[in-house]
């Protein structure tokens, strides 16, 4: 967990959010992944598809990869499902902590969604924790040695304020000493809003849903479909044989190789 300065620290780009929180706000997305298996597994593994409330499938190019080229379990068959997911894999690895003591890294957003986070955090401290009782305690507690002037102007002016704590070296102190109810408040306020910036720049979130998914090795459809079946070519012949009435699209070793690049 992040501690209070941390946050509250406007050069850094982590926000607290519960798993609990963000989830509500994501919405289930129709995804189609792919599940691999040896030509003679394949009746079996649509049957257990068909049968089953969710199933693991994978969407990573790389790991796809690989399954065509792993010599103890080389992939035979690559069979395409399509389901919903809960995006749980995306909340683990994004929300960070335990319990409510969890916080959002948003670093690799837009300059301007990271902009409107300045901006809140700046708001909030101007709001619950920029008092006069959170200054006093600030220069008892570190003795900090300024002007009484200097104190009084930072207490009535929030640009003086910025300018000699938020923007210096003193945050952490000034945070360390706020009123622990201050401070939770503005936790409250931060997360309630961050919500709504989330809303706000849903394209961004889902981008970074789809980025997160595809570097997930596996990931879990509820309600799977099977929606396409693949085989090596050179099982064509025997699948026709033995099952009629099994769609599929037959494919030489380079392109089932490269099925990953499709997604």
């Amino acid at each position: 967990m992040l501690n209070y300065a941390d946050i509250f620290d406007i050069k850094r780009t982590s926000l607290p959010i519960s798993k609990e929180k963000l989830q509500k706000l994501l919405f289930k997305k129709t995804m189609m992944g792919y599940v691999q298996c040896q030509y003679s597994n394949l009746i079996d593994t649509l049957k257990n598809i068909c049968q089953a409330s969710e199933f693991s499938a994978c969407l990573n190019p790389n790991e796809l990869f690989n399954q065509t080229n792993n010599p103890f379990d080389k992939a035979e068959c690559f069979i395409q499902i399509e389901g919903t997911s809960s995006c749980d894999e995306f909340v683990n690895h994004v929300v960070n902590g335990e319990d409510d003591d969890t916080f959002m890294n948003f670093m690799t957003y837009s300059e301007t969604f990271k902009d409107e986070i300045t901006a809140l955090k700046t708001n909030v401290i101007k709001n619950y924790l920029w008092n006069e009782h959170n200054v006093n305690n600030w220069f008892e507690e570190y003795s900090i040695k300024l002007p009484y002037s200097r104190k009084q102007e930072i207490v009535s002016d929030f640009n003086s304020f910025k300018e000699y704590v938020i923007n210096g070296n003193d945050m952490p102190q000034f945070i360390d000493a706020c009123d622990e109810g201050n401070k939770k408040k503005a936790l409250e306020v931060l997360s309630h809003n961050l919500v709504k910036k989330l809303e706000k720049y849903r394209s961004e979130l889902e981008n970074h849903i789809n980025n997160n998914t595809r570097r997930e090795a596996m990931v879990v459809l509820k309600k799977p479909v099977v929606n396409r079946i693949f085989l090596l070519s050179n099982f064509a012949a025997q699948c026709r044989k033995e099952w009629p009435k099994i769609q599929f699209t037959a494919l030489d070793k380079r392109s089932f190789e490269s099925i990953g690049l499709w997604n």
